[in-house]
């Protein structure tokens, strides 16, 4: 299953299971492009679609940054990663959610597959340049995380 596949299905599984989703309206392609812009990066098509979608999403006890608009300002993901940058975090990466342990699981864009997807790693600080990978796209990623959640409450 490719990358936006993955996406497709992790929408469904969100749909599928409202009563423990939380998001917002999606994103629009200007509020896309505004976001991409301040970071100097460019979303990957199957985290693109996520934030069309949802914006940002909650599900269960797991939750990705996403994107959303409050007052005319955008917030998340992007607005993250440039906090992020200010402690630390190299410019190639992304910050999309955080581990629970002081991790930040992002997507590095140092490292885009045929398909403009790039791999989903854990950055910890500075002094430990070594990225764990966690899975080749977000789509992937995002899909067995929420796909975990819906067997525990399914379960």
């Amino acid at each position: 299953m490719n990358a936006l596949e993955s996406a497709q299905d992790l929408i469904a599984l969100v749909h599928a299971n409202e009563d423990i989703a939380v998001y917002r309206e999606g994103c629009s392609p200007e509020s896309i492009a505004a976001a991409e812009e301040a970071m100097g990066l460019t979303f990957p098509p199957s985290y693109r679609k996520f934030i069309e979608e949802f914006g940002t999403c909650d599900f269960g006890s797991q939750s990705f940054l996403g994107m959303h608009v409050i007052d005319g300002e955008l917030w998340g993901s992007h607005g993250a990663t440039l906090e992020s940058r200010d402690e630390g975090m190299p410019n190639h990466l992304i910050e999309v959610a955080h581990d629970g342990m002081g991790g930040t699981i992002a997507l590095d864009a140092s490292q885009p597959d045929a398909d403009g997807e790039y791999p989903v790693v854990v950055w910890e600080a500075p002094d430990q340049p070594v990225l764990e990978l966690l899975a080749p796209n977000f789509g992937a990623y995002a899909l067995d995380v929420f796909q975990r959640v819906a067997e525990r409450k399914n379960g």
